[in-house]
Formats: structure tokens, C-alpha cells, sequence
């Protein structure tokens, strides 16, 4: 049986970090998701839904690994998602990632291929959204 030699010259994902920053393509032409989309989408979600989408983001900051080849899929509402399930000693978590851009899939392709690095919690997202919106210059 062959073996093959890998040879990483840094940390998995190391390669596209993305800070709250360069998420959104407001500030960074790779970036994401634009920044008014998102706060669309995350500032009706009820408290519990809000919760549940940080540890989302948590667990992809901590690279833990998620399940399964990422699938972009229709709901009833017509909204492209993706479901993602990460594992436990004790159980599985899943969420049902609503995609808010084309370049959101592909993130998480990439995400899970180690191919890029998540330096970044919901809240930072937030407060980085709303500062492009209220047009405030960058503080990092």
C-alpha cells in the first residue's frame, strides 16, 4: 500500500484567517457576506436562535470538524442553506446554516477542507456590521 507524504509548512487553515474585518465585502472584496445581510439576518432571531448561531460560530472558531460534505440545499422558503452537524463524546449538535451569499457556501467548503481559519465570535460580527453601517471608520 502507498503512503503519502504531506508536508504542512503551517497550521491547518492558516493560509485565509478571517477576522470580523474581512468577513464582510464591504471591507474586503474576498470577503463573505455584505454587512447588511447579515445584520437582516441575525437581528430578528429570537434570543435562543441567537445563542445557538454564536456557538455556532464558536465551534468553527475552535475548528472542531463538521460532519459530512457540506450540501447547499432549499427550504420551503425558498432559502439556500446548508446543514451542518458537528460531534460530541456525548452527542451531536446540528444547525441549519441559512447561506447569505454563494461565497458563504464556499467558506464553509473551505472551512472544512482546513483551508481557512474562523478568528472571529458572533458578537464580533455584529459590532462589525453595524460600525460599516453607521459608516463609523475601522478601529483595528
Amino acid at each position: 500500500m502507498l503512503k503519502r507524504n504531506i508536508v504542512l509548512n503551517s497550521a491547518p487553515g492558516a493560509g485565509s484567517n478571517y477576522s470580523a474585518k474581512e468577513f464582510f465585502i464591504n471591507n474586503n472584496p474576498e470577503g463573505i457576506v455584505d454587512a447588511t445581510v447579515f445584520l437582516d439576518h441575525v437581528e430578528p432571531m429570537t434570543p435562543n436562535s441567537k445563542q445557538k448561531y454564536a456557538f455556532l460560530w464558536e465551534l468553527l472558531k475552535n475548528t472542531n470538524n463538521m460532519l459530512g460534505m457540506p450540501m447547499k440545499r432549499q427550504d420551503k422558503n425558498g432559502l439556500d442553506y446548508v446543514w451542518a452537524e458537528f460531534e460530541f463524546p456525548r452527542g451531536k449538535v446540528q444547525f441549519k446554516i441559512i447561506l447569505l451569499s454563494d461565497q458563504l457556501f464556499d467558506f464553509l467548503v473551505k472551512y472544512q477542507r482546513a483551508e481557512v481559519t474562523v478568528r472571529f465570535t458572533l458578537q464580533e460580527l455584529i459590532d462589525e456590521a453595524q460600525r460599516i453601517e453607521s459608516g463609523n471608520p475601522s478601529a483595528q
